[in-house]
């Protein structure tokens, strides 16, 4: 069942937000653009719908503005944590079986 994911993007003035990007399981699924500067606020809007246990990252960057006051020239890149989605309701399971050693 698909069901839609809101993501607000509150950044500081010093950090250009120009792309949201929603990733699945490590697979880039959709990159949207970003109006307005920090600190208004971004909004982005995925529409989710996972056949299976899944586990979602979102990242705002800046591609072609660079931040002046913090770390003058550089790109701005932040990102959320994992944001598990049991899709059966019966426990999370991995996507991909554990590589450590």
């Amino acid at each position: 069942m698909p069901v839609t994911c809101t993501v607000t993007v509150y950044a500081p003035s010093w950090m250009p937000v120009e792309t949201v990007s929603l990733w699945q399981d490590g697979e880039l699924v959709q990159t949207v653009g970003c109006t307005g500067a920090a600190p208004t606020p971004c909004v982005a809007v995925f529409e989710l719908a996972p056949f299976s246990d899944a586990v979602y990252v979102v990242t705002a960057e800046s591609v072609n503005t660079a931040m002046v006051e913090a770390w003058p020239g550089q790109l701005a890149w932040a990102a959320t944590s994992g944001i598990y989605v049991d899709v059966a309701g019966d426990g999370w399971t991995a996507p991909y079986p554990w590589m450590g050693g």
